[in-house]
């Protein structure tokens, strides 16, 4: 932590006791002659009927009858008076009445699981219900909305209890209100819910002053600050209410355009190197954009550059059933969200990205839904002009980008979109972002692999952030990542739950055939075992488009023969699928089975692919060991499961190399 950061965490402790002590007066609110009306675009409703909304309807309904799914949990508690300080996962309650600042929320036997009662008072539950009085204007959404709104209010009073205790919360809570008060416009009573409430403006006021108190700052100011900064934008900018409003506007626009930058390489992908963090960000940005177009805020043009780069990153970077790569943490949490059922980030994303900035003739097909259409009502009719891009010129590619040099990610796949595309990833960027690199995982020199948009060899996920420290190592871990692992040490080392001490480095060499040929290849190298073992490990993957084949080329860089360590090559295979090894434990090679992709009338048999792994090596397969853990895959946060791992053993004194084909 730097000097300057440690002054300002100092300053932030000052303030935390002044408001304990004296909580400050409430900010002032404009006459209402003055107040600037709340804006709806006049198409809203209309273009939300204009897509299949029945999913939405559904969970409306769904949550009338007080259920609802959140992250692996099937609630059947979601009712206007929900609890919100009750973690079912846990069965725990945490501090109402506490003082915020008072409250340790990474303590679960204090709060519970954190994720799962912020979740609930992020009100996307509710955004969903009033996309369902826009889509269907049935009153009893409406009301079941205020009652909720107005239950929350009431029990959970200023800076007391654990929902004031995190600016990303009281961000995120901010966006969805203004679209809350927008989706509801039609409703009859929907002023006095919000604009002629004073209890919700208490609340308002009291969330601004909140974050322009204590913002993320230091090795903190991550994607919280783009989150804080958004809600401040948004809220501001929707409820003209507070005199101090244009300030806070302002200030949030030009952090918010400054960090958005700041936060995304040139290639387009997210610092954070967590992949779910770069669709959370843009799904900051992207709201902010479209509320800056409704007000006419010139943060719009400043935000366009980077939204471009964004979004054509992940148009380059998605295999072809649309869905991006997985790197890193990832929190399950949305920016905006107007349905959850049978919702596809990535898809409503590149289709709200098609609305923004306009698609390129490589970006793959879009459909917009329900989120996509209430965007690009708020949007100018006109498309970005080349003016708006002079202060931060963007060149969008031409071909589809393959390589993103700084954030270190190379994507190895067919050259048509055919049905059977083997996609890869070869990860060989930087450990992660800022100085603690929070939502990083030791994954250099990892790869991942699909055939016709079907995951093979897989990332592991994240499973928790707080509670089970050996589980959330685990899942961080380079055990976790098809990579090499030396000597039971991780490539960079785990200091805490969100906190690195050592960081690899890893270096791109090179890489041929991304975009044309028979074969594609790639090679880079990282110092992570060097300083403890005189280890670098250099890694080529290999993609054989004309024989299907992908070859993973390990060699293990250590002067002189010095003392035997231990190393383990791993690779890690979906949950679906299965493998077996052919012949005697002495045959190292092992066939692979996994339902198909297809979804043809007619029933197709299981896809298939055969794997050599080298003789240097000892290989066994691991599935759900839990000590220490080893085989596990999490697809949503608080979840797990089984997965087979291959796993080579061997020793190394001197240099060694190894190679695996995998043939499909």
């Amino acid at each position: 932590m730097s000097p300057t950061e440690m002054l300002g965490r100092s300053a932030d402790l000052v303030h935390q006791k002044r408001w304990i002590l004296q909580p400050p007066r409430p900010p002032k609110t404009k006459p209402q002659s003055e107040r600037l009306p709340f804006e709806t675009p006049a198409g809203l409703a209309t273009s939300l009927r204009g897509v299949d909304h029945s999913s939405v309807l559904q969970q409306a309904d769904n949550l009338l009858q007080g259920r609802w799914k959140m992250f692996n949990i099937e609630r059947g508690d979601m009712t206007a008076d929900v609890d919100y300080y009750y973690d079912p996962a846990t069965n725990r309650w945490s501090p109402a009445t506490t003082h915020a600042f008072r409250i340790d929320h990474r303590d679960e036997d204090t709060v519970g699981n954190i994720k799962n009662i912020w979740e609930v008072a992020r009100h996307q539950h509710l955004t969903v219900l009033a996309t369902a009085y826009a889509v269907s204007k049935d009153e009893r959404y409406a009301l079941r909305v205020a009652d909720e709104l107005n239950n929350y209010i009431h029990k959970t009073p200023f800076c007391h209890g654990i929902h004031w205790t995190s600016g990303i919360e009281l961000g995120i809570r901010m966006i969805s209100w203004v679209w809350i008060r927008r989706l509801l416009n039609d409703w009859s009573d929907v002023e006095d819910l919000f604009e002629n409430n004073p209890d919700f403006i208490a609340h308002l006021g009291r969330h601004h002053q909140w974050l322009n108190t204590f913002p993320a700052a230091g090795s903190s100011a991550n994607n919280h600050l783009i989150a804080e900064s958004s809600g401040a934008f948004i809220a501001a900018s929707a409820f003209d209410i507070f005199e101090l409003g244009p300030l806070w506007r302002d200030r949030a626009a030009a952090t918010l355009a400054k960090e958005f930058d700041r936060q995304t390489f040139a290639d387009g992908l997210n610092k954070e190197l967590a992949s779910d963090y770069h669709g959370l960000v843009l799904e900051f940005a992207t709201a902010a954009y479209a509320e800056a177009q409704l007000l006419n805020h010139p943060v719009a043009d400043e935000l366009l550059p980077t939204l471009t780069r964004s979004f054509d990153a992940l148009a380059a970077i998605v295999d072809r059933s649309g869905n991006t790569h997985n790197q890193g943490d990832a929190d399950d949490g949305y920016g905006l969200l107007l349905e959850s059922d049978n919702f596809n980030r990535w898809h409503s994303l590149l289709a709200t990205g098609e609305s923004i900035v306009g698609s390129l003739p490589w970006w793959p097909n879009t459909k917009p839904d329900v989120r996509t259409e209430a965007i690009s009502s708020c949007l100018s009719e006109t498309t970005p002009t080349q003016s708006q891009f002079d202060s931060k010129p963007v060149i969008r590619p031409r071909h589809r980008p393959n390589q993103f040099e700084q954030a270190g990610q190379t994507i190895l796949r067919d050259l048509t979109r055919r049905p059977d595309e083997i996609w890869v990833r070869f990860d060989h960027g930087p450990h992660g972002y800022l100085s603690t690199a929070a939502h990083a995982h030791a994954d250099a020199l990892a790869i991942e692999a699909r055939v016709g948009g079907v995951p093979i060899l897989v990332d592991p996920g994240t499973y928790c952030y707080h509670g089970e420290p050996e589980w959330r190592d685990y899942f961080r871990s380079t055990a976790a990542h098809s990579t090499i692992e030396i000597a039971a040490q991780n490539q960079s080392q785990i200091e805490g739950p969100f906190l690195w001490s050592h960081q690899c480095t890893t270096v791109f060499e090179s890489s041929c055939g991304l975009n044309d040929g028979d074969t594609a290849s790639c090679t880079a190298n990282h110092d992570g075992y060097r300083s403890r073992f005189g280890i670098i490990h250099r890694r080529t993957v290999s993609l054989d488009r004309q024989h299907r084949s992908l070859t993973i080329d390990d060699h293990l860089l250590r002067a002189g023969n010095q003392p035997a360590i231990p190393v383990r090559i791993m690779f890690h295979f979906h949950p679906n699928v299965e493998l077996m090894q052919l012949g005697s434990t002495l045959n190292n090679v092992f066939t692979l089975r996994w339902p198909t992709s297809h979804h043809d009338a007619q029933p197709m048999p299981p896809e298939q692919a055969k794997l050599k792994a080298d003789s240097a090596a000892k290989w066994s397969l691991v599935k759900g060991k839990t000590a220490p853990p080893l085989g596990w895959y999490s697809h949503i946060l608080g979840h797990r499961e089984p997965c087979w791992v291959l796993v080579g053993e061997t020793t190394v004194e001197a240099g060694s190399s190894f190679s695996t084909t995998l043939t499909f």
